[in-house]
């Protein structure tokens, strides 16, 4: 983490103009750096590295003896993109690094803003020998176009959904023995377990614990219109039952977005709103963290990055971390296709 770091920052200087950008050594010996973050508001994981900036300055002048300072600024997933753009596009240099979403790297890269990678990647000790523990890392995080192998970030942060299940109550001997008594089938219990279960056992489960006369509900989804949080709990409804959005390849959505799988995989994650808080139709992240961890909700299908605002002090010892439902196939498995999250480094051009 620290030499990549490292290696990050030195991207940043290099294309600023300290070196030509072939050379793979920058002698920062003496020198004050200053570098500016730009990341996600109320986001753990981009905040990460500027609570850790102290340790990394720490680090850069013992081993590169250089002193550097570091600033952060943020704001909300759903006017970041509108923040750093308007930065960039002013060709400030505001911010050195910026922490973008994935699906921002074609609008960052079109128009010059951000440093394209490979030529630095391959002079770089480090970054050119990195081999990253699954391909998806590179495909998501770093490449633009898609599929050119052509690489434009670095991952900051890597993400999926997972479920969120409270232990205490599916653990409960009576509500085990009330489940079972009027589905005839038992709680999961254990992660095994949850890999056995589809959106239909899932509906079950959530009508099940939905109990709003005991501010208690079946699960929390995200549905806000703001950014793309309702998207993110429709698509692997509409992929898990066969459906897709676009041609890859050619990039149309007409003839792949509006077909009938598509309609009835939107019909079908609607249903669940009926389990869900009243003001679900409204909840972004935020929400759907405040619901589990107040305790509203007996599930919650949220991205993993956020685990450490999901399970706190209080419920700790309560929760547990499963894989999310899937839709049943004609053979009797299961398909789960979910989204990948997560956010990538880009560096100011």
């Amino acid at each position: 983490m620290r030499r990549v770091f490292v290696s990050l920052l030195s991207l940043g200087l290099m294309t600023a103009g300290s070196l030509p950008a072939q050379t793979n050594h920058l002698d920062l010996k003496g020198k004050q750096i200053k570098l500016a973050i730009l990341g996600v508001a109320g986001w753990l994981p981009s905040k990460l590295p500027s609570d850790m900036f102290p340790e990394f300055a720490r680090y850069a002048k013992e081993k590169y003896g250089y002193d550097v300072t570091c600033t952060y600024a943020d704001a909300p997933f759903g006017a970041l993109f509108q923040k750093a753009a308007a930065s960039l596009a002013t060709k400030s240099n505001e911010y050195s690094l910026i922490v973008s979403d994935s699906q921002w790297l074609g609008a960052f890269t079109e128009p010059g803003w951000i440093v394209k990678l490979d030529p630095i990647i391959k002079s770089d000790p480090v970054l050119s020998k990195l081999q990253w523990y699954n391909p998806v890392l590179e495909t998501s995080y770093m490449e633009y176009p898609d599929n050119s192998g052509q690489h434009v970030a670095l991952p900051q942060e890597t993400d999926v959904e997972a479920l969120f299940v409270r232990k205490d109550l599916f653990q409960d001997p009576k509500e085990r023995e009330a489940y079972k008594q009027l589905t005839g089938n038992d709680l999961p219990q254990t992660f095994e377990d949850w890999e056995k279960v589809d959106f239909d056992e899932f509906a079950k489960i959530s009508k099940f614990f939905t109990r709003p006369d005991k501010n208690l509900y079946g699960t929390v989804f995200q549905h806000s219109k703001e950014y793309d949080f309702q998207s993110m709990y429709v698509y692997p409804f509409m992929w898990s039952m066969g459906g897709e959005f676009w041609d890859p390849k050619t990039h149309d959505t007409e003839g792949y977005l509006d077909t009938d799988i598509n309609a009835k995989a939107m019909e079908y994650q609607k249903t669940f709103v009926q389990y869900e808080p009243p003001g679900a139709l409204n909840y972004g992240i935020a929400e759907n963290i405040d619901a589990f961890t107040q305790g509203k909700t007996a599930t919650s299908i949220m991205w993993a990055a956020v685990g450490l605002a999901m399970i706190t002090d209080q419920n700790r010892d309560k929760v547990m971390v499963v894989p999310p439902p899937g839709i049943k196939q004609a053979d009797g498995t299961i398909k789960r296709l979910y989204c990948i999250g997560g956010q990538a480094w880009v560096v100011n051009n």
